[in-house]
């Protein structure tokens, strides 16, 4: 809903992943390339460690997306995006 309220649409390879009920859809690590994506906003839990993240941003998998190339990826603290509270909503 809010990314249609802003005006934007979901990329072709997220609309094709099967609806499993969650608002957030599993996407294997391995489908990043083929989701062709403008943007893509990498959920972390803030009490992982860096290790996790600075993987994530080596990956080669991730360097082949449209959004790793236009410098289009952020790394978000997941709580907000979880959360059902006021502060969900900031």
């Amino acid at each position: 809903k809010v990314i249609n309220d802003l005006g934007l649409s979901l990329a072709a390879g997220i609309r094709a992943l099967p609806d499993d009920g969650s608002p957030f859809p599993g996407v294997s690590f391995e489908l990043l390339p083929t989701l062709d994506a403008d943007v893509i906003f990498a959920l972390f839990d803030p009490r992982s460690p860096e290790s996790e993240r600075a993987a994530f941003r080596a990956s080669p998998l991730l360097a082949q997306t449209f959004a790793a190339r236009k410098g289009q990826v952020f790394e978000v603290n997941s709580d907000p995006w979880y959360g059902a509270s006021v502060l969900s909503l900031n």
